[in-house]
């Protein structure tokens, strides 16, 4: 049964899902620009990590609904997509902590050229700031 307010959940679940979208695409795209202004290993090790995180999490949502399936968790309640979708969450947080602490930690202490490369991409980032500041007055 269609209810006013079932509706306005799935609208709303439906534009979170294009934000979400959409903002995934740009942080991929900024992830691999930086990587491949770092080189061509790196660009090769981000692909990898992005592909390897998409097979973990595909995994996840299957080994979630093999266990609601034998406990028996009824699906036609909206149950069963609860739990997949709080452990995909939850995963997805986990995902980006171990990228912030990647990021922070790994690329800007402890990797040299990814410490350079960084740098420079975000001295062009400031010149390019400025210079729009400046057109504005």
């Amino acid at each position: 049964r269609q209810t006013a307010h079932s509706s306005a959940l799935y609208g709303l679940t439906l534009a979170t899902l294009a934000v979400l979208a959409l903002s995934n695409s740009l942080m991929q795209t900024a992830v691999l620009g930086v990587a491949g202004a770092i080189g061509p290993e790196m660009s090769a090790a981000v692909m990898v990590g992005l592909g390897f995180c998409g097979l973990v999490i595909l995994g996840t949502s299957l080994l979630v609904q093999a266990i609601e399936s034998a406990r028996g968790v009824d699906e036609a309640n909206g149950d069963a997509g609860l739990m997949v979708a709080v452990v995909l969450f939850v995963e997805c947080l986990l995902c980006t902590i171990a990228s912030i602490w990647v990021y922070f930690v790994y690329l800007t202490r402890r990797n040299s050229q990814a410490s350079a490369v960084i740098a420079s991409l975000e001295a062009q980032r400031k010149g390019r700031n400025q210079g729009e500041n400046t057109r504005a007055f």
